[in-house]
């Protein structure tokens, strides 16, 4: 006996030792694990990536660059010297009709009009604008976590009152069986009492149902399996503004990267000058009167000036001038629309805290009434049915309690979340 009493102990020191490891789940770890467990997390490496690869591209543009051309040409008709030269053992020379060149050319940049630099300046607003919009991405998934979890945690506050009153038709039923076998009361007070408590097994079915549901959709976004005993705690009013809202610094991204597209085309007007280098073999060679084929070698300076860009590229400014009106509109908007859900939401919020006061009230006074109306049914005062109507507006009492305690957190979360920190000037 004394050896069964300490191996009880023991496992019932296990048992409580493992309901205690058991961590409750907060919002703010949710969000932790659904961005680090989403797929857009993972976009921001590539978008460096991406970067690295294409400044190290641009990088090459400073590079000497390296071509050859070749070509051989059979021309009908070749240059003549037809003077009549009577110089003793010399004879001018005829190119022939078969001719080819073989030339490595290797050029080298030394100013070209600052477009590489732009083109750096332009990736670099791309790829912020990419992390920006992925960051918006993620905050989207931060909303739709923010709604599941809140869901199961009013789930779980409608299961505890559902069982509340269950409980209590338990009793009646009990009562109620005990009067109609003394024949107090007839069958169908009992019979309204029990189609009531299936009634109510249906609606606490549903709710499990429900929460199952909403817990898998959760454990989906953070990559971790929510059970029926996963606590979940009611999270601080504090949380859900930890950074500004990345749409901002998306917009911002955008313009500068129209911005640098402008000032891409602007540079078509300067002019660009290289060096370059040439070497061959050619037949005939640079000396057109030796007909043999000759090495050939020549090393300079190129200038080019598009002067047509100065009346071509109207249409270009343009359209990026449009683009940029474009972006200052859906910022426009996104603020306009921006305002009215943080107003809506902080106002839901102020009524769900100003309901609180008057729903412990109104709560003291339904509860009264259910048991008055207990007595009344036990006593035949009232029937059934009067008494299970008041039974249900004691359980929408209570209901509407707890929920409007939770809903106005959630407000005032979903108020942070939407606004974000204020946005830095």
């Amino acid at each position: 006996m004394k050896l069964l009493t300490i191996l009880s102990i023991f496992f019932l020191f296990l048992a409580g030792a493992s309901l205690k490891s058991q961590e409750a789940l907060s919002l703010s770890t949710c969000f932790q694990l659904a961005e680090a467990n989403h797929p857009t997390s993972r976009q921001a490496q590539l978008h460096g990536a991406i970067l690295e690869a294409r400044q190290s591209q641009l990088n090459r543009n400073y590079w000497p660059h390296l071509g050859m051309q070749g070509q051989a040409t059979w021309q009908n008709e070749v240059t003549v010297v037809n003077i009549p030269l009577n110089i003793p053992g010399f004879e001018v020379p005829t190119p022939p009709r078969e001719q080819f060149r073989v030339v490595a050319e290797v050029n080298q940049s030394i100013y070209d009009g600052g477009s590489t630099r732009l083109l750096k300046e332009a990736a670099n607003a791309q790829q912020s604008a990419s992390i920006q919009q992925s960051k918006s991405d993620l905050h989207r998934i931060r909303l739709q976590v923010h709604q599941l979890y809140f869901g199961i945690l009013l789930q779980r506050e409608q299961y505890q009152v559902l069982e509340l009153v269950r409980s209590e038709l338990n009793r009646r039923q009990q009562q109620l069986t005990e009067l109609y076998q003394g024949g107090i009361v007839q069958r169908k007070d009992l019979d309204l009492l029990e189609v009531e408590l299936l009634k109510h097994d249906q609606s606490i079915t549903q709710n499990r149902i429900q929460e199952a549901t909403l817990r898998e959709n959760l454990g989906r976004l953070i990559g971790k399996e929510i059970t029926a005993d996963t606590p979940l705690q009611l999270p601080t009013e504090s949380i859900g503004a930890e950074e500004t809202r990345a749409e901002w610094a998306l917009f911002d991204a955008q313009d500068a990267g129209l911005q640098a597209q402008a000032d891409l085309v602007s540079s078509r007007r300067l002019p660009r000058l290289g060096v370059f280098a040439q070497g061959g073999l050619g037949q005939p060679g640079f000396n057109m009167f030796d007909p043999d084929p000759a090495p050939l070698f020549m090393a300079g300076a190129r200038l080019q000036w598009n002067l047509g860009a100065f009346y071509l590229d109207s249409p270009d400014r343009e359209v990026i001038r449009l683009n940029r009106e474009v972006v200052r509109q859906q910022e426009n908007a996104f603020r306009q629309g921006l305002d009215i859900q943080v107003t809506q939401a902080s106002a839901q919020a102020d009524a769900y805290r100003s309901f609180l006061d008057s729903d412990i009230e109104i709560l003291a006074k339904r509860t009264r009434i259910k048991e008055t109306a207990t007595i009344q049914l036990e006593e035949g005062i009232i029937t059934t049915p009067d008494y299970l109507k008041e039974v249900d507006a004691w359980y929408q009492a209570n209901l509407n309690m707890n929920i409007h305690r939770i809903m106005a957190v959630q407000a005032a979360i979903e108020t942070r979340l939407l606004a974000g920190k204020p946005q830095s000037k």
